[in-house]
Parts: structure tokens; sequence; C-alpha cells
């Protein structure tokens, strides 16, 4: 980890070809040591040769040993679909596993699929009406030809690749409800596993759903904050001058302090029961503290900063900054007055027995993805610190009190996370009112091991 943050560092104030090939090469061998860590553990015995070579940039194969399928089948419940992606320059698969049958089919390369998703998210996030004829293609595409042996499933299973992760997949229109789309969400929960290796982890017990919550929100973004503790007394004008003089100043999520409180207040009775960070407590060491504690969910709403938007704000280069895939949760600001974010790298580092995490910041989803592991970034390590479950999201949010996740979290308490955002989503598509929209719902997935 030092070594391959001393490269991105390096590679921030101008690195080559090489740099760049050392950093790739980094990242592989930390993937590397997080499985054999446990992260993708699979039992002694389990034999992978089935799934190198083949010929395919993932190393593999289309033709899966029965001995694997045999043991993926045995880890599904007779309502799960299981199904795997692999997109290639020339041809693309996708193999549907259920508990009592099995399917391989061929789809349309990638670069063509990698198009139509683009469309159709931006379609989405700008509800334009394109968006239904673009899903529906896509969804026969994607997940068409197999009739009742998906349709019957209520839970699915995605071992995504490449373009897909950016894919809203909820949103996908599968046929008609009165006058407008019947969208994937309405009929199946979704949840996205890092690789199907995870069906071969031994799972350890849940995390129980009463335990402490922790949220946490409404950091101290910029010195015009009054919150911030050397503005005391100071005239407004004086505020503005220290705001204006760093670019990396962040406007302030007053909903955020909303969003946190009133998950809360839904998740935790009695209140004792919960924990929240907000204002300068936004901190490293207030967070480190807190994890040690174990809790059933952390809820994070605060800005996710991408790399490249740090330093079109002039943020000094010699400091650590994420790979150009992946975001930063941005913490409060330091008691120097500095910017304070929180890397993967760092959550990685992390150990923690954790539950579900929730990041409801703007695109909390992006990272890289890499052949045959999948999404990396903050939904990755967090994964890679003890949690069982992450969601987030894949584009700007609007800074609300959180109502769709006071909704996702009074379901939480009877229902997986993918199912609680399902029932959420739903929720919100047949209120009526403006967030019924898919360009506000459509933006959250959940990914996890179990």
């Amino acid at each position: 980890m030092a070594r391959l943050h001393r490269a991105e560092v390096a590679a921030l104030a101008g690195g080559d070809a090489a740099l760049q090939e050392e950093i790739r090469r980094l990242r592989a061998t930390l993937t590397e040591m997080e499985a054999r860590a446990g992260l993708d553990a699979v039992p002694a015995g389990a034999h992978l040769d089935s799934w190198a070579g083949g010929g395919s940039a993932h190393g593999l194969t289309t033709r899966p040993t029965q001995d694997f399928v045999k043991r993926t089948q045995l880890r599904l419940g007779p309502h799960d679909a299981l199904v795997t992606f692999h997109l290639g320059q020339f041809d693309s698969y996708r193999w549907i596993v259920t508990r009592n049958t099995f399917a391989f089919d061929r789809l349309p390369p990638g670069p063509a699929l990698a198009a139509e998703v683009e469309g159709f998210a931006n379609s989405i996030k700008s509800n334009a009406p394109a968006a239904v004829q673009e899903g529906e293609r896509l969804y026969s595409e994607l997940f068409g030809g197999r009739g009742k042996m998906l349709e019957n499933k209520s839970n699915w299973l995605l071992a995504l690749d490449d373009a897909l992760f950016r894919l809203p997949l909820a949103a996908l229109p599968v046929g008609r409800h009165g006058n407008r789309p019947l969208y994937l969400v309405e009929r199946h929960a979704t949840r996205v596993i890092p690789t199907v290796l995870f069906l071969e982890q031994a799972g350890r017990p849940a995390q129980p759903q009463n335990g402490l919550f922790l949220g946490v929100g409404d950091p101290v973004y910029n010195r015009a904050d009054p919150r911030w503790p050397e503005t005391g007394a100071a005239p407004w004008a004086s505020w503005f001058a220290k705001a204006s003089n760093d670019p990396l100043q962040m406007p302030r999520l007053i909903g955020s302090g909303r969003e946190v409180e009133a998950c809360a207040r839904i998740w935790s009775r009695p209140p004792s029961s919960a924990v929240l960070l907000e204002g300068m407590d936004v901190s490293y060491a207030r967070l480190e503290q807190e994890l040690k504690k174990n809790p059933a969910a952390v809820h994070f709403a605060v800005h996710v900063l991408q790399p490249r938007q740090a330093q079109e704000r002039g943020y000094d280069q010699t400091k650590p900054m994420a790979h150009p895939g992946e975001g930063y949760l941005a913490l409060s600001l330091s008691p120097s007055g500095e910017p304070d974010f929180l890397s993967p790298a760092q959550i990685s580092a992390w150990r923690a027995r954790l539950g579900l995490v929730v990041l409801s910041g703007c695109s909390s989803a992006s990272g890289d993805v890499l052949p045959a592991t999948g999404l990396m970034g903050l939904t990755r390590a967090w994964l890679a610190a003890g949690a069982e479950a992450v969601a987030a999201s894949q584009w700007a949010t609007p800074d609300t009190g959180g109502e769709f996740f006071q909704t996702f979290y009074s379901r939480l308490r009877s229902a997986s996370p993918a199912a609680a955002l399902q029932q959420a989503q739903q929720s919100m598509i047949t209120s009526g009112a403006w967030c019924s929209a898919p360009s506000y719902w459509a933006a959250y997935f959940v990914i996890g091991k179990d």
C-alpha cells in the first residue's frame, strides 16, 4: 500500500507510461493480497483451473466444470438466479445459474453494449423519453431469451463486468403498467456480487440488524461555516475571504444532517443505540474509534470527491489522492483548515465486523473495473474492511432530508439490504411525487458478499 501510495502521488505530479504501468501492477498485487487475506476467500481444495485460460481477457472459459456449477447451485436458494457477464471486444457472454438449471449465451460485443449503457444511463439521469425504448432494448439483450428461467426468480445475484457497473439496472423497463413502464425493480430484487467466487466463501454470521447505527453527515467543509472554530465573532466579510482563498472549499450539505438524524431515529430504538458524527466530529480519528464498535449500519451523507475534481480545484498534488478512477469521502476540515479525505486504501486497511455501509453521496460507486475482480473504489474498500453489504449511488444525488433512505431503513428491519432497497425504490415509483422519476431512485444499488 505504501508503494502504491507513492506511485499514485508521483503520477498526479506528472508521470509517464512506465509509472502508470507500475501503478496497475501494484494494484493487481494488492488485489491478490486481499484475496489471500480472505476477501475473495475460496475453501481449500476448490479447483479454479476451470476458470483459467480459455482465451478470454478475464481468463474465463465458456464451459465451467460441472463441479463448480454444482457447488454454485448449492449456494442458491429456490428464488435465486445468478447472472454472470463477461464483455469482450468481439464477443460477450452470459451465464445463468439457478438451483436446478444452467445456461450459457452469447451477447453483442462489449463496445456496442457499453455505448448502449451510456446512452440509457444519460437518458435516465435526464428523464428523457428515449430512456424507455433504449432500456427495453438493453433488457432484451442482457436478460432476454431464457423466459421463465429468469422471470420466475425474485432475487437476482449479478456478477457484472466493465460498463455494466454503470447501468441503472433498477430502471430497465420489463413491460407496461398502465400508462407507464414497468421497471425491473418492481419484479426483482437485485444484488451485485463482487465476483462469483464470493459464493464459494464460507459466510460469517450476519451482523444483527438491531445493533449500533453510526451516522456521518453535515461536515464542516469551509471556513465560512459558523461551526469552524476560528470564525468566532469574525465579520461575514472575513469568513467569505477565508473561503474564497481556498479553491477546495466545498458547500455545506445542510440536508445531510437531517438525513442521518432521521435515519438514526428510524433505525434506533432506543436512541442510545445510535452515534452521530456531525460538524468537526467528522474526522478520521473519530471514525476509526467508532468503527471499532462494529456497528450494524454505517451511513455516510458526505461529499464524494473525484481526484480529477480535486486537481481542477487546485488541490496540492504533493498530498495523497486516490487512483484516478476512485473517489474520496470528504471529511471535515482538519484543525489546520486543510480539507481532509478518506481514501479507499485507508478504508481497506481497517478491519471491523460491519453490517451495511450506505454511501449516499454523489457518484459514490465510481471506481475502476479490473478483469475477473470487479468494481474497485469505495464499495470494494468497505467490503475489504469487513462490511457485509454496501449501498452506493451511480450519479449525483440531491441534498435532501433523506426521504429515500428513511423509507429504506424502515424496510431494512424485516428485509435484506437488496430487498429493502427494492421496496424503497418501489415506494418512490408509486409516490406520484417528484421523487417518482427514475433519475432520483435509480441511482442506488447494493453490492454485497452474502
